[in-house]
């Protein structure tokens, strides 16, 4: 479980930078939060590995939801000067 949590928390932290697919980062980070907090409350023999998996996973969260918006506002502003450029 320890190895499954950092395993996702590395994906997290690869999917998140990948533009407009920055949701899949925070899936993987929400997956490497739950396996790596199931893994420290278990007290499994590999614990440093399930709290690393868990902070990457946090950071990969935290930096899909950012990319996700901004990818967003990315999109709404090239929309927006679209608009204007093509006078609709």
């Amino acid at each position: 479980m320890e190895i499954a949590a950092l395993v996702c928390g590395i994906c997290s932290l690869a999917g998140c930078w990948i533009p407009s697919m920055g949701w899949i980062g925070s899936i993987c980070g929400v997956v490497a939060i739950v396996l790596g907090a199931i893994s420290i409350k278990k007290d499994l023999p590999k614990k440093k590995l399930g709290k690393i998996g868990m902070i990457l996973g946090i950071i990969g969260l935290a930096l899909g939801i950012i990319m996700t918006i901004v990818a967003v506002a990315c999109v709404a502003a090239l929309g927006n000067a679209l608009q204007q450029g093509l006078g609709l």
